[in-house]
């Protein structure tokens, strides 16, 4: 199995396809089997695609000091997974903590980025942990339980994790969500979390009421993604950001302060949609197209 080093932490990942590089980060909760069944098939007849487990999930290391899992830390180990390869630069993809990840990777290493394409995106503003997005905290909140308990019930987590994936609506009409609801039960009991990163941890056990938030906080410094926030205006490589206008884990208002921040973003606010895209192929399609464009105006070589 082909891993990378980064900071003495080993990272695993997989490689396939031809054409322009195209490293795909994932979100907190799954192994990265989940981009291999629902988001890679739209771009590997397109790009040569790299994808790969966060720290602390599948079969990457657990490093045990809960400093090891800041976004800077994140974002050297897609360094390493990209010297591995031996890509000094590649188009980005990300979807939920991956889309911050790929906000992070980009504001510090911009010279290995030719463009960023991501959905279901927080830079850590607006601040969940005020009155107006009392549900996004809640529904965060009830997230990370339940990615936490991959180790002793992986099918209650699945259930968990699916809610605030889709909505209603597509939970009960689209067909597709059983086959994401299997595969992701076979996924979390193969590859399980064995332990939430001090962050998500620290969400999972806060017991605020939505009476006990301010109506209003500056934005937080730390938390889930970092302070992503404070580096956007060094990004300037071509953005695109899907986001469901329904998404309870990021609320839609995180779109549009990363729009009102970055100067070559385009921003699609996509209804009906809720966190996850896995199940919306002409979105996805979307994206790679987004991406294949963006390769033909850089010019640049494919390594």
């Amino acid at each position: 199995m082909p891993f990378a080093s980064s900071h003495g932490v080993k990272i695993f990942y997989e490689s396939c396809g031809n054409g322009p590089p195209l490293l795909l980060t994932n979100g907190f909760g799954p192994p990265c089997e989940w981009i291999e069944e629902f988001y890679l098939p739209h771009f590997v007849d397109h790009f040569e695609c790299a994808w790969f487990d966060l720290r602390g999930v599948g079969r990457s290391s657990q490093p045990a000091n809960p400093g090891d899992y800041g976004l800077d830390r994140h974002a050297s180990d897609v360094a390493a997974v990209m010297d591995a390869l031996g890509w000094a630069s590649a188009h980005i993809w990300g979807a939920s903590f991956g889309a911050a990840l790929s906000l992070k990777f980009a504001s510090i290493f911009p010279d290995r980025v030719r463009s960023i394409a991501i959905c279901g995106a927080d830079a850590g503003n607006p601040d969940i942990f005020q009155k107006p997005y009392y549900d996004v905290f809640d529904a965060r909140r009830t997230y990370f339980k339940a990615v936490g308990q991959q180790v002793n019930s992986p099918k209650s987590a699945a259930e968990a994790m699916l809610k605030v994936y889709f909505t209603e609506q597509q939970r009960l009409h689209n067909p597709r969500v059983n086959q994401v609801r299997g595969a992701l039960k076979e996924m979390l009991s193969k590859h399980p979390l064995k332990s939430l990163m001090s962050p998500f941890k620290e969400i999972s056990e806060m017991r605020h009421s939505s009476n006990e938030l301010p109506e209003s906080a500056a934005p937080s410094g730390g938390g889930v993604t970092g302070a992503v926030w404070e580096q956007l205006d060094q990004i300037s490589k071509p953005t695109l950001l899907l986001q469901g206008y329904s998404d309870m884990l990021v609320h839609r208002d995180a779109a549009l302060y990363i729009a009102s921040k970055l100067p070559n973003i385009e921003l699609r606010m996509i209804k009906p949609a809720a966190h996850s895209f896995a199940i919306s192929d002409e979105h996805l399609k979307e994206m790679a197209a987004w991406i294949l464009r963006r390769e033909h105006i850089c010019g640049q070589p494919d390594t």
